[in-house]
């Protein structure tokens, strides 16, 4: 496979008026205050309306975009702090509300709540019209509670809760008597996360300790009724029924030291330990005509239970020998185990694959790795400010059920430099290399490249500048075996993005002088991937060892160009207006184009009500 993106390049012209009103800074003041942002949006899309879902899935309607509401009492003795926020009200995809309640010095209560939406269907991709046959749809609901205690100056105790709660629906397939089949799989996940934890601090060190126990629970149920599958296998499916559980419980311990023992040396050391254990219970039942036209049943049973441990150890040291030159050494050590059993049994009636087919078995997994590496930056100048660094990394995996041990390395090597002649300018570039040893399988990287560079610029008061760029190439540089044909292009993956930002304020309207916000963005991005697909139809020993293949090729591409802009006015007395446009167009494996409009009112109440 093959990928390679590029910014073609980008052009912004801004025009705003040079006068600008300066804003005094507001103390904190007893009593309420708050904003409530009301508007509206308009959308319209053109081309693949899923690849829309997929990347944006913003929607037409009355929106209450944000609302806050805070209090100050400073001499109150029960809450001296009271703080609710929300955002993306009325069917946005991403949705959020926080209450906070404080005491300064006392305690902090957190309680929240966000939402998130998901679709994924990439129909007409890969090599087939039948394109990828798995679909998704879901939401996920988030709700935590959280409480930091300050039971003394040096102790604070944390407690809190969170929950997730995942459904939907979705597409998935399988193969079932030579015959590829679709199967609907409603989408139905819960997990729970619930901790207790104390920060304690010293003269120089600070020390955390967090016990925490995560619980998860998946439920999968695949079904189908009356179906002819999706290739002329020649199997058909009077019904199918296929119900997988998994439950765990994770209990997880974290301790953390970090200190400044001397003026020129600090330090963080982290350790972490999870023993998960996890069980899953399958059964299933499906009944039809197999390949041979032949009428057959199947019954399915599989259980199974799995501990799994794991160690996370991480040292991070910063010695700096003279006031312009920090050296930083850091080690991280992570360690798999995996045991288990596994009984599973399946048994057909009828049909030529009928009989009992029992597995039993132990699972025994394992892996280490091991990262370090040193970085240095040097403060050359009050400008100029280079990083160097250089890393490396080794794994080990041993799978009992797939193979011997298997032993990879990877080094990184990572440099950087950096100019800020005043607090106007402020440029960084660095550039990431790496290479990898014996990778775990042929599609797997062996060579890794990564450059950054980001810029903000302030020339006036009024007038700010920001840019990112990163473009990221993973290749893989191993040969294929026997010989199977290929383009000649190893596979790799090539992603750039490019982002441009431009926002000013200050300006006279009429005779009054008010605030204006204004902010306008481009982004250019190209994707042109390609993979050859091997199918081996055929061999011959005599007179000479051949293959016979046959080739074909799955892609996609996209050229995207996208713009936003926001304007904000103030119209005083707590009062402010604004609009957002935004315009992309996509060509490529899915063409869509799409615009949103959206305006709003703003009021905020006055200070100290």
């Amino acid at each position: 496979m093959r990928i390679t993106a590029g910014m073609t390049g980008f052009a912004l012209v801004i025009l705003t008026m040079a006068l600008a009103v300066p804003w005094p800074a507001v103390a904190q003041e007893d009593g309420w205050s708050g904003t409530v942002d009301l508007g509206y949006r308009f959308v319209s899309a053109d081309g693949n309306e899923d690849k829309y879902r997929e990347d944006v899935n913003l929607s037409e309607g009355l929106r209450l975009f944000n609302v806050e509401l805070s209090s100050y009492r400073a001499d109150s003795d029960l809450m001296d702090e009271f703080l609710f926020s929300a955002s993306g009200l009325g069917g946005d995809p991403y949705t959020r509300a926080g209450l906070r309640l404080r005491k300064t010095g006392r305690y902090d209560l957190q309680i929240g709540y966000r939402s998130s939406d998901y679709f994924y269907r990439d129909a007409g991709y890969f090599f087939s019209d039948i394109g990828d046959l798995h679909t998704w749809n879901s939401r996920r609901e988030f709700y935590n509670l959280s409480l930091r205690i300050q039971a003394a100056d040096w102790v604070t105790v944390r407690l809190g809760a969170e929950r997730m709660d995942r459904s939907g629906d979705s597409e998935t397939s399988g193969d079932i008597q030579q015959e590829v089949f679709q199967f609907a799989q409603p989408v139905d996940q819960e997990a729970m996360s619930f901790w207790l934890g104390a920060d304690f601090h010293w003269s120089w060190a600070d020390l955390t300790i967090e016990q925490r126990l995560n619980s998860y629970e998946n439920r999968w149920l695949q079904t189908v009724e009356n179906s002819d599958g999706l290739e002329p296998g020649g199997s058909t499916l009077n019904s199918y029924r296929l119900m997988q559980v998994q439950d765990a419980d994770t209990p997880v311990t974290r301790l953390q030291l970090a200190g400044n023992p001397h003026d020129n040396v600090r330090f963080t050391l982290g350790y972490a330990h999870m023993a998960a254990d996890v069980d899953y219970d399958v059964d299933g039942d499906w009944d039809g005509l197999d390949f041979t036209t032949a009428a057959f049943q199947t019954a399915l049973t599989n259980t199974g239970a799995v501990s799994r441990d794991a160690d996370l150890m991480d040292l991070d040291v910063t010695w700096s020998p003279v006031p312009n030159l920090d050296l930083t050494a850091d080690v991280s050590y992570r360690t798999y185990d995996q045991d288990g059993t596994i009984d599973f049994l399946e048994t057909q009636t009828g049909g030529v694959e009928a009989g009992n087919f029992p597995v039993q078995g132990m699972l025994a997994n394992r892996l280490d790795l091991l990262t370090y590496g040193l970085t240095a930056n040097w403060r050359v100048s009050s400008a100029w400010t280079v990083l160097a660094g250089a890393g490396m990394q080794t794994r080990e995996t041993d799978f009992d059920l797939t193979g011997p041990v298997v032993e990879t390395e990877r080094t990184i090597y990572r440099g950087g430099v950096g100019f800020r002649p005043s607090a106007r300018v402020d440029l960084r570039l660095v550039l990431e290399t790496g290479e990898d040893d014996d990778p775990l399988t042929q599609v797997s990287p062996t060579d890794i490249d990564r450059l950054t560079f980001r810029g903000r610029l302030r020339p006036r008061e009024n007038l700010h500048v920001s840019f990112h760029y990163k473009d990221e190439t993973r290749e893989n540089l191993l040969s294929t075996s026997l010989g199977v044909p290929t383009d000649d292009v190893p596979p790799a993956t090539e992603m750039t993005t490019a982002e441009f930002d431009v926002s000013s304020w200050g300006a006279f309207v009429g005779w009054t002088p008010v605030r204006l916000d204004l902010s306008l963005g481009y982004t250019r991005t190209e994707i042109d991937s390609n993979a050859d697909i091997v199918y081996l139809t055929g061999f011959t020993f005599a007179p000479v060892f051949d293959l016979f293949t046959t080739l074909d090729q799955t892609g996609y591409t996209s050229d995207q160009d996208s713009v936003q802009a926001l304007v904000r006015m103030d119209l005083g007395k707590g009062w402010s207006a604004g609009a957002m446009a935004a315009l992309s167009r996509s060509e490529g494996t899915f063409p869509v184009d799409w615009s949103h409009l959206s305006a709003d009112v703003r009021y905020q109440l006055p200070k100290g009500l």
